[in-house]
């Protein structure tokens, strides 16, 4: 809470890493508020912080306030199901215009809240970067993925795997995800960070290069734990 209070008046501080402390709703709430009136943190990692549903949420609905964030990751946040966060953030993408990576993996939402969360994505135009793995998603919320990368060009990087979704649909997600123009902003933006190597820019992890493989690696993973249910 203390941090949040500063965090209102703070003019400087970019980047903030709190990563398996225990946050929970209270200090979670108070982070929010304050990232409403934030105008420089451009990175929040709030990994396994045991964040209840009501202060993710809240984070979360806090987006549609702050205009500067470009990062956020919210890995295993620690409170079971948090399908309501995820329609939280159905509501919150189609109008943010500053998120570029979003980090959501490792945590349990229902299909109906991923497929709210895909139909999202066909509308926002900013998110270049998302991490979805083990979220214990069904071929469901796969499908409404193929169907969201249709129409959504801006995204160049997704991960998908570790998920309960058909070999097919996962190699859909890969085919969409190795056309042309996502490559070269792959490329690009690996290229851009090369150049800089500011170590708490970057986003989650170096985006691969376009020879990397990771589509079909992640095809293979999809098919190994396919093979494996079956």
């Amino acid at each position: 809470v203390a941090l949040a209070d500063a965090l209102r008046v703070n003019t400087t501080l970019s980047h903030l890493i709190l990563g398996s402390n225990n946050i929970d709703d209270e200090g979670a709430v108070a982070l929010a508020e304050a990232l409403k009136v934030n105008m420089t943190l451009k990175t929040l990692k709030l990994d396994a912080c045991n964040i209840g549903v009501e202060g993710a949420v809240a984070l979360v609905r806090a987006l549609s306030v702050n205009s500067t964030l470009t990062d956020l990751s919210m890995h295993n946040i620690g409170v079971g199901d948090v399908s309501e966060v995820a329609v939280a953030l159905a509501d919150v993408l189609p109008n943010n215009t500053s998120l570029t990576h979003l980090n959501f993996s490792n945590n349990q939402i229902s299909s109906s809240s991923a497929i709210a969360l895909m139909s999202a994505l066909k509308v926002n135009t900013t998110l270049t970067w998302f991490d979805l793995h083990a979220c214990r998603l069904d071929d469901a919320a796969g499908l409404a993925l193929v169907d969201a990368l249709t129409v959504n060009k801006t995204l160049f990087q997704v991960f998908f795997y570790a998920n309960s979704i058909h070999l097919s649909t996962q190699q859909a997600i890969d085919t969409l995800l190795r056309e042309p123009d996502r490559i070269a902003m792959r490329d690009a933006a690996a290229a851009a960070w090369s150049d800089t190597k500011p170590a708490m820019d970057l986003p989650c992890e170096l985006p691969p290069a376009a020879d990397s493989g990771e589509g079909d690696s992640l095809a293979k993973r999809s098919r190994e734990e396919g093979e494996d249910q079956a």
